[in-house]
Parts: C-alpha cells; structure tokens; sequence
C-alpha cells in the first residue's frame, strides 16, 4: 500500500511539473489527488502503528502501556495514575492483548465517563498477569455490564477468555467504573494434552 500509494503520488507530481498546462480543473484535480495521496501515506503509518505499536514490539508491554497512558493524557486532559512493574516478560499475544484492552478501556472512559482520573495497575500476581483500570467517572449502564452488549466490551472479553483468563467490569466502591482482568502468564494445558498426560 505505501508503495503505491507513493507512486502515485510521484506520478502526479511529475504530470504537474512537467508543464502539460492542462485546464485549471484538471490541475485543481490532480493537486486533490495528490493532497488525498498524501493522507494516504499518513493514514498507512497510523494503521501499522495502531496494528503493532513500534514501542511494545522494541520497548516492551510496560513502555507501551505508559507511553499509551501519556499521548491519552496530552489529548483528554485525564489524569493517568500508573502503577507498573519494571519490566515484564510476556510473549507477543499477552503483550498485544494487555495493551489492545489498556487502549480499549482508556478509549471507553474518554467517550462514555466523563472521568477526570484513572488508576492504572499492571503487575503479576504468582502464575497471573492483573490488569486494574478505575475511573472516577459516572459509571457503567448495568444493562451493558450484565450483559456485555457493548461491541467494545465483547471483544475485550473474548481476548481475555482466549487466554482462559478473569474478566470482569462494573461499579467502582465510591462511584466510576472498575475494570478487573487476571491472565494466566503460561497457557493452561488442553484437555487433549492432559489426557495424554496421564
């Protein structure tokens, strides 16, 4: 994609320097094809930024997590309280959900809580990844929470429960919304594997 998209972008530049002097909506036309091209290239980094953030593929889940938690805070004006470890040592799948349902969450407080904080915590609990969000905000509609008929929360049960993790959202002591997630740091043996086991 940003090959072509880059391609195309320096064909119409050569068109226009070439000196062809098409008719002014022609010219008007291609300077909009260039300028959507550019937004082309624009958009293609932000998706591959967004499929896998350059910093949890070098940096690690933990960085990714914080620098999430600060571009978050610079946009909404949240304050972000973070509780991490050091460092952790995940594979690319926990790595990737942890962070997938940091983003999701931090995006649902911005557009549903009108909170003004959160608590973040990460950290590792014997054999268990936990992951604590709060916001100080108005809460969870119970209907959503009982039957999790949000899209965002279904999907971010679904990561959870790939993993034969806890998942679990509702009321805050105090008011906001508390959201709790336990992953196991290894994968749970399959009934198959312990059948063999034996």
């Amino acid at each position: 994609l940003g090959a072509i998209l880059t391609a195309s972008k320096m064909d119409v530049s050569m068109v226009m320097r070439k000196g062809l002097q098409p008719p002014e909506a022609t010219l008007d036309a291609l300077q909009r094809v260039q300028a959507n091209l550019e937004q082309g290239v624009q958009l293609k980094r932000r998706v591959i930024e967004g499929l896998m953030p350059s910093t949890l593929s070098h940096l690690g889940v933990v960085a990714a997590v914080d620098a999430l938690a600060e571009e978050v805070e610079a946009q909404s004006g949240l304050r972000i309280e973070r509780d991490l470890p050091d460092a952790l040592s995940l594979d690319r799948e926990r790595s990737i959900a942890v962070f997938r349902l940091v983003q999701e969450a931090l995006t649902n407080v911005q557009k549903h809580a009108r909170a003004t904080q959160v608590d973040l915590v990460l950290e590792t609990r014997d054999d268990r990844l936990c992951l604590r969000l709060r916001d100080n905000g108005i809460g969870l509609d119970p209907s959503k929470t009982r039957k999790l008929k949000s899209h965002g929360l279904r999907g971010m049960k679904h990561r959870v429960d790939a993993f034969g993790g806890r998942f679990d959202i509702g009321a805050a002591p105090g008011g906001g919304t508390v959201m709790t997630v336990e992953i196991p740091l290894t994968d749970l043996p399959a009934p198959d594997d312990e059948g063999d086991a034996a």
